[in-house]
């Protein structure tokens, strides 16, 4: 339903130097399914989530939505575009107006893609929509103030319901809530998906929850993606270092000694190392990997990654 083809972004920095956030992202999302792209803190994902949005503007590369071009800024799509993708943020506070009703919230979307015409129209579906995620419809009146931080996410997941959207993304939308919370945020995005055959892109920086979700994952590192396949496939038999050491960094109550630690730093991007970016800080490297981009890829047909040693280390993966 969704393709992402070499989509980059970059920024200015000055007078000449460009910021290279997001270099020839190449995905897919299908209807019914969870698309999760994860990675540490600067690596690209929510810029890829705000470029599929229309919020970011892409230097290079489409966004495809059933196989047709989607205009690169989100004012140039069309209305049917526009409700077809809708987003919910990973702060519900910032996200919601703070001078605005729930009714007037929740409505909005309702409002601006003509689903009704006024207000008194849209309350019985904004009703509908707040119990589905769980909120009473006597809570129409109050303000985001007034509510917890669970329920004010519940709020912004009606909101996107709202507008009738075909593909929800998903930026850290659990985060910035407590553990017991987000379970409970969790069981309810994945209820939604099946209730409407939705399709979701799911950003996040924690594999655990990655592996409650999604469908299909990729694992993103200095803008780039790393390693792309099936969610079941890359958490249990992962092809590139940089993933295995993000899932070893996974609390487990049968792990038994230190975890594993990705020594060193986020190299800094405007001055990304010559060959593999993740070479500084791989244990596995060898000169071969300081002396060319290794490409993404294909291992299978559903499987790839961008490693000159993903067969020498680990073996052939299993389809």
């Amino acid at each position: 339903m969704l393709e992402l083809e070499a989509l980059s972004v970059t920024y200015p920095v000055g007078r000449r130097a460009r910021l290279a956030a997001l270099s020839d992202l190449s995905l897919k999302a299908r209807a019914g399914q969870t698309l999760a792209i994860v990675g540490e803190s600067g690596c690209g994902k929510s810029t890829a989530a705000r470029a599929v949005a229309g919020l970011e503007e892409p230097s290079g590369g489409r966004v495809l939505l059933d196989n047709r071009p989607l205009a690169p800024a989100v004012e140039r799509r069309s209305r049917e575009e526009r409700q077809a993708i809708q987003m919910v943020f990973q702060d519900p506070m910032s996200s919601l107006n703070p001078r605005r009703s729930i009714l007037h919230t929740v409505a909005e979307p309702m409002l601006e893609m003509g689903l009704v015409r006024t207000l008194g129209q849209a309350r019985p579906l904004v009703e509908a929509a707040l119990a589905e995620v769980g909120l009473p419809g006597a809570d129409l009146s109050r303000y985001p103030h007034q509510f917890s931080g669970g329920q004010r996410q519940r709020i912004c997941i009606a909101r996107a319901l709202a507008g009738e959207p075909r593909l929800i993304i998903w930026d850290e939308p659990t985060s910035a809530l407590d553990v017991s919370v987000q379970a409970q945020v969790l069981n309810l995005i994945q209820r939604l998906q099946r209730d409407r055959d939705l399709a979701y892109v799911f950003i996040s920086h924690d594999l655990g929850v990655v592996d409650h979700v999604a469908d299909e994952v990729a694992v993103m590192y200095l803008g780039r993606a790393v390693e792309t396949g099936p969610a079941r496939q890359i958490m249990r038999a992962p092809r590139h270092p940089y993933t295995r050491a993000l899932l070893a960094a996974i609390p487990s109550l049968a792990a038994t000694g230190s975890r594993a630690r990705i020594g060193g730093e986020v190299p800094n991007p405007m001055a990304p190392p010559a060959g593999c970016p993740f070479h500084p800080r791989c244990p596995e490297v060898r000169p071969a990997c300081r002396a060319a981009l290794p490409e993404l890829r294909p291992l299978t047909e559903s499987r790839r990654v961008a490693c000159l040693r993903a067969e020498d280390l680990y073996g052939e993966p299993t389809t």
